[in-house]
């Protein structure tokens, strides 16, 4: 990069052109007066809210962190090797003046030398150019194929006077170029685009990844395939099977193939790639942590009992009103308040299709209510005993004690911290929990079978006594 001050005193009063080689995959800068570019980097574009949401953020090119990639989704201003998004190619125009000493500036006094793919369709040059001329005042852009500059550059270094004929094979991130050269100019009738390039070996391998380790899909992008791709890769000279076959052999004592003695035979080795993870390290609790903790649970368990009380009680008080309303009807018909027929046009209205379905809901809410009242007579008596002292329930303490050493018996890893155990244990530990589960659904349904049972006996005992 360029600071100001260097731009000032060696650039700006001699309007040195800026040279931009502006490709898919990376971004080239830098003075025409230079030996190397002054800036290299990733035509990407980021652009981001921030934390609080009202505004955006912009990143380009090794601004990115790579540990953020998958979550900034980066995009191109490419699509293949045309500019299409000139938004985003807007802010990598933004970060290669800015990098060339030109950020306070109000215009780009400076000539433009741009490459551009192949055949470049008009459309993507007018709006490049309405970009640079309209928004940056250039006062002249020129543009060229960057791969005829290579060869005419190539060319000339070699042989000044005799203009041979050629063939530019380039391979670039997403396609490549075949250019021949006919008496020293380009052929552009009879060049070929295949779409292949860097980004199908990146997408091969990540689809590679892919099917074999599924269960890090979270953890691999294309950008990690890219980095593997330029660590760990080489591209073979010589013949590739024959390297393949001796990068595999097992026995390092076997003499290479006479072909291959000028060939250092290597071995294959494993590659060992640690994907980022977020080590879980669970919390320790002091004595007084657990304590508070325990004590909100008693009061939000306390808290949702009263309400499940208070909603109990208030439905039984509907009950005992349409109780209430039941009995007075039944009442008036067998005391001949009433006849038959205006006994029937009154349930009728009541929603009951006939006597028999109003004697059978009369009878259903009759037991809920007592069923209800029976509970709550329950629930009393036993808060009596238990604030009466602990003498009166020693021995439910007791079998309760006993339950809870037998379920701990019976169901050991439910009483350990889960973070403790292995996959194997945790399977186990689901196991245990679905069989408590059962054990407690089958007590629950024994014991309002038992519940009923006494209310029906209770009732039987009732009628004989009026009897």
């Amino acid at each position: 990069a360029v600071d100001r001050k260097t731009y000032e005193e060696k650039y700006a009063p001699t309007k040195v052109p800026i040279v931009i080689d502006c490709g898919a995959y990376e971004t080239r800068a830098g003075y025409a007066t230079d030996e190397k570019p002054r800036l290299r980097f990733r035509t990407l574009v980021s652009r981001n809210r921030t934390k609080d949401g009202k505004g955006f953020f912009t990143l380009v090119g090794d601004q990115i962190p790579y540990a953020e990639v998958y979550r900034l989704k980066p995009r191109s201003p490419f699509d293949r090797n045309v500019v299409c998004h000139f938004e985003s190619m807007e802010h990598v125009l933004d970060h290669v003046f800015d990098g060339l000493g030109l950020s306070g500036s109000s215009k780009v006094d400076h000539p433009i030398l741009l490459t551009e793919a192949v055949c470049n369709p008009n459309y993507s040059r007018s709006k490049m150019s309405q970009l640079l001329f309209e928004c940056y005042g250039v006062p002249s852009v020129c543009y060229g194929v960057g791969d005829l500059f290579c060869y005419t550059h190539h060319h000339n270094q070699s042989d000044k006077k005799n203009l041979v004929d050629g063939l530019i094979v380039s391979s670039s991130y997403e396609v490549s170029h075949i250019i021949p050269i006919i008496d020293g100019k380009p052929n552009l009738l009879s060049t070929a685009c295949v779409p292949v390039g860097g980004l199908q070996a990146h997408r091969f391998l990540f689809d590679t990844l892919m099917l074999k380790y599924p269960q890090h899909a979270r953890h691999l992008s294309l950008n990690r395939c890219h980095e593997l791709n330029h660590r760990f890769a080489a591209m073979t000279p010589g013949n590739f099977l024959e390297e393949l076959r001796i990068m595999q052999a097992s026995d390092d004592d076997a003499p290479p193939p006479p072909a291959m003695t000028s060939i250092r035979k290597p071995r294959l080795l494993p590659v060992l790639i640690q994907l980022p993870y977020n080590e879980y390290k669970p919390k320790e609790e002091t004595e007084e942590e657990k304590s508070k903790r325990e004590q909100r649970r008693r009061e939000h368990a306390d808290r949702l009992r009263s309400l499940a009380a208070k909603r109990r009680e208030s439905k039984l008080i509907e009950r005992r009103a349409t109780l209430t309303e039941y009995d007075r009807l039944a009442t008036q018909l067998s005391s001949g308040a009433i006849t038959e027929a205006e006994f029937l046009e009154q349930i009728q209205e009541g929603g009951f299709e006939d006597r028999e379905d109003f004697e059978r809901h009369h009878k259903q809410l009759r037991k809920k209510v007592e069923d209800t009242l029976q509970r709550m007579q329950q629930q009393e008596e036993s808060k009596a005993s238990g604030e009466g002292g602990e003498s009166g329930n020693s021995e439910e303490q007791k079998q309760s004690k006993a339950d809870a050493e037998s379920e701990r018996e019976r169901f050991p890893l439910l009483f350990v911290d889960q973070s403790t155990l292995t996959d194997e244990q945790k399977k186990e530990r689901r196991k245990q929990l679905l069989l408590k589960s059962a054990e407690a659904g089958r007590a629950r349904r024994r014991r309002e079978k038992e519940q009923e049972e006494e209310a029906r006996q209770a009732r039987e005992r009732e009628e004989q006594k009026k009897i």
